[in-house]
């Protein structure tokens, strides 16, 4: 039976980051190795600003239920630099990532460094359906997969191309609550639902990549988070990051210009 994730402290506070994040829920509570919730990687503010920044393009996928759109780190690198958005915004998106990457780091206790493979700020919409039979829905928003391996027929995972197998962690920060589904959840090998985790702002959920998981239906508004998938490899190094950090030192180091054209990020 599934269980979902509450608000519960937890004993691992070591870090400078968990000082303010919590744990709350660990791979007992979530049934499964490889796993946990903290809350605290963001607040209100901070998350209000990183959905304005996902929404600055609108939505460019679709399907028969929802609408999603956002920014890459290179995307978002790419509007500070043609002036669409304030460097800062960038700025705090490169920030909220680091914290989630760092956490994810000390959690697991790795003995190796842990790099960003890819990187993705997201909002996921549910279109209007006023009569009321999006939540009729037995698909899901996101199916039950793993991040490494391709799930096959006989529902165990196949670790070789197409498949990511450079990536060893994931984690996805919330950066709201105010709509109506989109739980994560994790699943058993046989896809039956095994924990689920309810999103909110600052809320992160990270992960072993081989875990498998998925995203529960969007039923009403709009659920925003930024994805991260690691890799110990360091040849997949995500060097947007670094490269984003070096465009906005260069824009904070010139004179101040005329006004973007999305001066509320």
């Amino acid at each position: 039976m599934a269980n979902q994730a509450t608000d519960k402290s937890s004993e691992n506070t070591n870090n400078k980051k968990e000082e303010v994040a919590r744990v709350i829920a660990t791979e007992k509570d979530l049934h499964g190795p490889g796993r946990f919730a903290a809350d605290g990687l963001a607040d209100e503010d901070q998350c209000k600003r990183m959905i304005k920044l996902a929404n600055v393009l609108g939505n460019n996928d679709a399907d028969e239920m929802d609408t999603s759109g956002g920014l890459t780190i290179s995307k978002a690198k790419e509007l500070v630099q043609s002036s669409v958005v304030k460097p800062q915004a960038v700025e705090l998106y490169l920030d909220l990532a680091e914290r989630g990457r760092e956490l994810t780091a000390s959690y697991f206790h790795l003995d190796k460094p842990l790099y960003f493979d890819f990187t993705h700020l997201v909002c996921r919409t549910a279109l209007v359906d006023e009569s009321n039979e999006n939540k009729q829905r037995n698909d899901l928003s996101h199916p039950i997969h793993a991040d490494n391996c391709i799930i096959q027929p006989d529902n165990s995972c196949l670790k070789e191309r197409p498949a990511y197998i450079q990536r060893d962690f994931s984690a996805i920060m919330y950066l709201n609550e105010e709509f109506e589904g989109g739980e994560f959840l994790f699943a058993h090998e046989n896809k039956s639902i095994q924990a689920t985790v309810k999103p909110k702002c600052g809320r992160l959920v990270s992960f072993n990549a081989t875990n498998y998981h998925g995203v529960l239906p969007i039923y009403k508004g709009q659920r925003c988070a930024i994805a991260m998938w690691y890799t110990l490899d360091k040849t997949f190094d995500e060097v947007a990051h670094s490269e984003a950090r070096q465009v906005i030192s260069s824009f904070q180091s010139k004179p101040v210009g005329p006004p973007v054209k999305h001066n509320e990020l």
